[in-house]
């Protein structure tokens, strides 16, 4: 399959084949992971390999068709995947609600794409069957916002009280929360307010995930107060009538 070569797809292209990162980021959320999974911008797949091994189902969006394409080719024996091109801040869900008893979803690096993230978090909220959880990860902390933000499409990065305001408004409590990737902040403070660069080089990103064993260890200290990034995980409360 032919696929414009943007910084986008280069971007998931090269985190993809990051090996130590994902495994340790799948490592965080597993636990909170269930049978039924909706998986909320799901690229071309990298944490769709993690979510599809010993689930009931998986069902991967994606806005964009060809990223859908690329799943469902590259996970064609999968049987519990189904893969759909479709835009979460849409309010017409009838076409994803029929998969029914949805426990969780997944949202790692989305929602900071979306120009209705609001809408976006009440469709996913409608979505889960009660009780279920969603589990997201945004970049963090706004003054990080730069070059690498703007040429990746972010419209924002996410304080954690303007975060949680938005869930709860959507109809979720927080279970748990921490930042990720302290040293991964001052990398990204330097790349994209300092020296303005476009995008991280695969020479930066391969040397962090080398590094990834040792630094997962050292953010036992800084998880609670900064991070790159913030992990949340969240449960699904009663709708308002």
């Amino acid at each position: 399959m032919d696929i414009k070569i943007d910084i986008g797809y280069k971007t998931l292209r090269d985190i993809g084949g990051l090996d130590r990162l994902n495994n340790w980021l799948f490592f965080l959320i597993e636990p909170y992971i269930g049978q039924r999974v909706l998986e909320i911008g799901a690229g071309i797949g990298t944490f769709t390999k993690f979510l599809i091994n010993k689930r009931q189902l998986v069902v991967a969006l994606d806005i964009s068709r060809e990223y859908a394409e690329i799943i469902t080719e590259r996970f064609k024996t999968s049987s519990n995947l189904i893969a759909l091109c479709f835009d979460i801040q849409q309010g017409e869900i009838n076409e994803i609600s029929k998969y029914a008893n949805l426990d969780t979803a997944v949202c790692l690096n989305v929602l900071e794409h979306l120009g209705n993230d609001a809408q976006a978090l009440e469709n996913i909220h409608k979505l889960l069957a009660g009780g279920g959880r969603l589990i997201i990860l945004v970049p963090a902390l706004r003054f990080l916002f730069g070059t690498l933000d703007i040429n990746l499409g972010h419209y924002r990065r996410y304080n954690f009280d303007e975060l949680k305001l938005k869930l709860v408004k959507a109809g979720f409590s927080i279970e748990y929360s921490r930042y990720i990737h302290f040293f991964g902040a001052i990398a990204w403070f330097l790349n994209s307010r300092i020296f303005k660069t476009a995008a991280l080089s695969v020479r930066q990103l391969n040397i962090y995930d080398r590094l990834i064993p040792l630094l997962s260890h050292m953010e036992r200290l800084t998880s609670r107060f900064i991070g790159q990034s913030l992990l949340l995980v969240c449960n699904k409360q009663p709708e308002r009538r």
